[in-house]
């Protein structure tokens, strides 16, 4: 693993691949270290010929963190959006497309291929929206444009999402939750290994034990201005790629995802949730992504 300065801050980053071979840069959503993207799948992108690149967004794993800013308040940031107030962060969305459109700039990658899964698919369209000249094709993956028509998440499999583990201090009380919001967002059709999870969990936290940069992730998403309105300008060659068992983003909001970006080509994965994780779905991701990037 390498880190670079982009866009004014640290950001750790790792290949796979061949440098040569074009770029396809893959955005993590939240929640998770770099290392949410399984290294089998990074690994089977990299065979089909693209030179693979996974970073760890600001405030998470091993990037540059705002501890100057403390925990956050999203009560209070969510408040200050109602009223129509500026919401108080230290960064929003379009901050992190920025650090992204700067490390694909840094890198030399560009104009390079970005596919982000959930939060990492926002980013992917203000990147889009915004940095149209570094971007080659985008792939959303499990994400929203925010539309305030779109149906609303699972409220249960939102809950578990949000809730907090049960002792802050202890590890394995984080593992415990980290299963628990797994079995909550996954789909059917793809069978997981739980100690094989606890494990991915454990390591992640030996690698970063700070978590309090997830809440300011979250945070970024109240504080930045919606976007729904200019998806229509991405000119990118775009996919949206989506589970038809998503319980946090209904397959609906993918449909009107590919309506609302012109050219956009749906794909829908049968048995996904809100997952990339499991290795019998890798094959499925890579063949689309893969079959996506290599026709542009």
């Amino acid at each position: 693993m390498s880190t670079i300065t982009a866009n004014g801050i640290n950001l750790e980053y790792e290949t796979f691949g061949n440098p040569a071979d074009p770029a396809i840069v893959l955005v993590i959503g939240f929640g998770l270290q770099l290392t949410g993207w399984p290294d089998a799948f990074c690994e089977g992108l990299a065979a089909r010929g693209f030179h693979v690149v996974r970073f760890d967004n600001r405030d998470t794993g091993l990037s540059q963190k705002f501890v100057e800013f403390g925990p956050a308040d999203l009560a209070a940031g969510m408040a200050q959006k109602m009223a129509g107030e500026v919401v108080t962060a230290p960064y929003t969305h379009v901050d992190m497309a920025d650090d992204l459109a700067a490390l694909i700039t840094v890198l030399n990658l560009g104009p390079a291929h970005v596919a982000g899964m959930s939060m990492g698919g926002i980013i992917t369209q203000h990147l889009a929206i915004n940095h149209a000249e570094v971007l080659r094709s985008a792939t959303i993956m499990m994400s929203t444009t925010g539309h305030p028509s779109l149906p609303p998440m699972d409220p249960a499999t939102q809950a578990v999402l949000f809730s907090a583990p049960d002792d802050p201090e202890d590890p394995e009380s984080i593992v415990a939750l980290g299963l628990k919001i797994f079995a909550a967002i996954r789909g059917s059709g793809f069978a997981w290994d739980p100690d094989d999870y606890a494990d991915r969990i454990r390591s992640d936290l030996k690698r970063s034990p700070d978590l309090l940069g997830y809440g300011r992730n979250l945070l970024a998403g109240i504080a930045a201005p919606a976007y729904y309105e200019k998806v229509g300008q991405i000119k990118a060659p775009t996919l949206v790629l989506h589970g038809d068992e998503d319980p946090l983003f209904p397959v609906a909001v993918a449909e009107h995802t590919a309506a609302a970006i012109p050219g956009a080509r749906l794909e829908i994965i049968k048995g996904q949730g809100h997952e990339v994780y499991p290795a019998s779905l890798a094959p499925l991701m890579i063949e689309a992504i893969a079959g996506h990037c290599l026709k542009n």
